[in-house]
Formats: structure tokens, C-alpha cells, sequence
């Protein structure tokens, strides 16, 4: 009675232990398999958006006087301006699409966007060399994006900032550009990387 009973013990523990495995392997697998799945059908239609949004966001710096076409950027109209009393533009924005970094920033599945927009200098000067202008698009979850415009979550007050990185998981990584005491104005010489986290409406710095 003994070796039965020892032997059927052994038996339902086996099968526990088969079930349990049974039960806990396919569990992650579906749920990769659709967050990538969706990302890539999201992809193509979503750049689309963003570069309407983009030109959109254009035509309100131009409107508000905050920036000036490319075609109207450049020493030769600026000086005739001055010299005639008139308001000269002194920032101009290209009329090329700047380069997109995509990524899932706000969490919702959908793909979002952020670029580093060159800042023209309509003077034919340099002091605005190395300087940008931040453009953060999100996701609403509905199909069309809210733009963080210059997000001030991300200024530090250094004298030259821009995004250095996206990474796949959402974090933005910043650089930071600030002037010693020689340096010429195109060029600052310390350098800063910092990384920032989107979550509850703001961009939290990461230490």
C-alpha cells in the first residue's frame, strides 16, 4: 500500500507541474506580437500627418511675426528693410521638412515625432549658428497630434539646446551647449547630455 500510494503522489505532482508550465508559457507572447504589429501599420499614414502639422505650425510662425520664410531670410532683403524703416525679419525657417525621430513618447501605441528645427539668420550673421528651434508632436489617440512647442520643461537657460536622441521606449536625450568665457558665438565649448521621461503631461528629467 505503501509503494502505491507513494507512487500516486508522484503522479499528481507531475501532472501539477506540467499544468503550471502549460498555463504560464504563451503569456507575454501575444501581446509583443500585436503592440509591434500595430506600430508598423501606424507607421507610413502618421508621417504623413506630422509633415501637414509641421507646415501647419509654419504658416502660424509666420502669421504671429515670430519667423519669416526662407525666401525672405537673407541679408540683402534685411538690409533694404532697415534701411527703408521697415520691421526687418531676423529669424527665418527652411523651407526643407526637418529630419523626424519617431517613437511611442506619451505611451498610447501610436507613434509620435520630435525634430530639431534650424533656426535661420536673416542678417547674414552667426550668433544663431548652432541654434534650434524644438518641436514636439504626441498623439491624441484619435489620429491627429498636439504640438509641444519649445516644451519649457526641457530649458535649462544654456545657450544651445537640441535633441540629441530618441529612444525606442520614449526618452528624449537633450544636449546642452553653454559658453565659456573665450568661446566665439557660433561655437560653445561645454557640453551636456540629459536625459527626459514624458509622463502626466510633463517631461521629467531622469537621474
Amino acid at each position: 500500500m505503501k509503494k502505491t500510494s507513494l507512487f500516486l503522489v508522484a503522479l499528481s505532482l507531475a501532472s501539477f507541474f506540467v499544468a503550471c508550465q502549460e498555463k504560464e508559457q504563451p503569456k507575454a507572447t501575444p501581446v509583443k506580437q500585436e503592440s509591434a504589429d500595430s506600430s508598423q501599420q501606424e507607421q507610413p499614414k502618421k508621417q504623413k500627418g506630422i509633415d501637414e502639422k509641421y507646415r501647419k505650425w509654419m504658416e502660424a510662425q509666420f502669421a504671429a511675426g515670430k519667423a519669416c520664410p526662407e525666401s525672405d531670410c537673407n541679408p540683402e532683403t534685411w538690409m533694404k528693410k532697415i534701411e527703408a524703416g521697415e520691421e526687418a525679419c531676423n529669424t527665418g525657417l527652411a523651407d526643407l521638412a526637418p529630419k523626424w525621430m519617431q517613437a511611442d513618447i506619451n505611451g498610447d501605441g501610436i507613434m509620435d515625432a520630435v525634430a530639431n528645427v534650424p533656426l535661420l539668420q536673416c542678417d547674414g550673421g552667426k550668433s544663431q549658428a548652432t541654434a534650434v528651434h524644438l518641436l514636439v508632436f504626441l498623439s491624441d489617440g484619435q489620429g491627429d497630434f498636439a504640438v509641444l512647442d519649445d516644451p519649457s520643461i526641457l530649458r535649462k537657460g544654456a545657450s544651445v539646446e537640441r535633441i540629441d536622441s530618441l529612444f525606442a521606449d520614449g526618452r528624449l536625450q537633450m544636449y546642452y551647449g553653454d559658453f565659456e568665457e573665450a568661446d566665439p558665438l557660433c561655437c560653445p565649448s561645454v557640453e551636456e547630455r540629459q536625459q527626459f521621461k514624458y509622463e502626466a503631461g510633463l517631461f521629467k528629467l531622469l537621474k
